[in-house]
């Protein structure tokens, strides 16, 4: 279906896509009143999605699928912007596109109501994108990456407070992956180490000894139970991750 899809479209030409992309960013502009835009009602619920490479071709060809329910623009020949509305949502999306493309990336913003939604699940489906691009995840809706977006908007701020946090245990040794693997999930359990051994699949004895190496690598004044600590283990792939081509 996606290769039908851009063969159709690169039949019709760029000029309706140039005309959809021009409306789609009036919109976007936020100046003045909001213009209708072409087959597609801005007074409903959205939900905003931005896919690069490969899935960026699967959205546009589930947003033509979806007919006056979505409305899709290749930014450029790699990059498409697109929203849904009706019963179209999030997890259908995932689904539909990210679920059956092997290459590229997704980012979906929560759903919007009216122009102002529109333009807000735009802004968030953006953040999750980058977050994706950055980390090399293959997709990411906002509502799950809200940390994730808000340290990339200063990596620096996000590194710093990651060492201070961190202290040694910032280490990229498989040993150092395993301590910090084993924390996070000690954390997610409520700090309940029989739940952390269960779901890790350790005994309680083992988690224990990785929970007392992991302390002795934390600056001397951790908490185990600060939420900065959490925070930092969450942000750390910030820190050491690139953007990605694709």
């Amino acid at each position: 279906m996606t290769t039908e899809y851009l063969d159709e479209t690169e039949m019709i030409g760029s000029d309706e896509n140039a005309l959809r992309l021009q409306a789609v960013r009036s919109v976007l502009d936020e100046v003045g009143p909001a213009p209708e835009l072409p087959c597609y009602d801005l007074s409903a619920e959205h939900v905003a999605v931005v896919a690069q490479g490969p899935t960026a071709t699967s959205l546009a060809a589930f947003a033509h699928q979806c007919k006056n329910d979505a409305i899709s623009v290749f930014t450029d020949r790699n990059i498409v912007w697109a929203w849904f509305s009706g019963s179209v949502g999030p997890a259908d999306i995932h689904e539909a596109v990210a679920e059956r493309t092997q290459r590229g990336c997704l980012g979906a913003g929560e759903p919007g109501k009216d122009v102002a939604g529109f333009r807000r699940s735009h802004r968030e489906a953006q953040s999750a994108f980058r977050v994706c691009d950055w980390t090399g995840r293959r997709s990411a809706r906002f509502a799950d990456i809200e940390p994730e977006a808000i340290g990339l908007a200063d990596v620096d701020a996000t590194r710093a407070l990651v060492h201070r946090r961190l202290g040694q245990l910032v280490g990229g040794s498989a040993r150092h992956k395993l301590l910090r693997k084993t924390l996070e999930v000690y954390l997610a359990c409520g700090q309940n180490a029989r739940s952390a051994a269960f779901k890790l699949g350790l005994t309680e004895r083992t988690v224990a000894n990785r929970l007392q190496a992991a302390r002795a690598l934390l600056p001397p004044d951790t908490r185990i139970s600060s939420l900065e600590l959490g925070l930092a283990l969450r942000l750390l792939p910030l820190t050491v991750s690139r953007p990605t081509v694709r």
